[in-house]
């Protein structure tokens, strides 16, 4: 196995078949990593695709795409919000996602990987919703289908 070493001394792997992980704040699930070892020790494993948050956070992580007059549509990766979210459309570059007490004030982050145009605006409006707005780098302006395939994360901390 080959690693590179990094201040943090977590030692990461070039395959997923094993991770050291000497840092005794973290553990296997903060990289996604699935092992019966705990924290701080080695062990063969498997890679579950994601990289989990453990100490009660919920997370919710799902790919995002929008087109024309519709509301985004989720491939979910990831959801322990305890209810799935439900996204729609309110205006051309608006939309919302509502999930009932899902989202506590002071207690949510809200991450999105790169939109395929222009740039997202994303914020707690409620405990019920959150709003997301697609919008043209140029003007700002408000615009359509800027989500392909858009990484869309939520963070709920306890």
């Amino acid at each position: 196995m080959q690693t590179q070493t990094y201040e943090s001394k977590i030692l990461v792997p070039q395959t997923a078949d094993q991770l050291v992980v000497d840092n005794p704040y973290l553990d296997e699930r903060t990289f996604g990593f699935e092992s019966d070892t705990g924290a701080g020790k080695v062990g063969p494993g498997r890679w579950n695709g994601l990289n989990t948050i453990g100490g009660g956070v919920k997370v919710y992580r799902a790919l995002l795409t929008q087109t024309g007059t519709d509301a985004p549509v989720a491939t979910v990766l990831e959801n322990t919000l305890g209810g799935t979210p439900l996204f729609g459309y309110t205006g051309v570059g608006e939309y919302t996602v509502t999930l009932v007490g899902g989202f506590p004030a002071n207690k949510v982050a809200i991450e999105f990987g790169p939109p395929s145009s222009g740039f997202v605006k994303s914020w707690r409006s409620t405990d019920d919703l959150l709003l997301i707005e697609t919008r043209r780098f140029s003007d700002s302006s408000l615009i359509e289908s800027g989500l392909t395939d858009t990484l869309f994360t939520v963070l709920v901390y306890p």
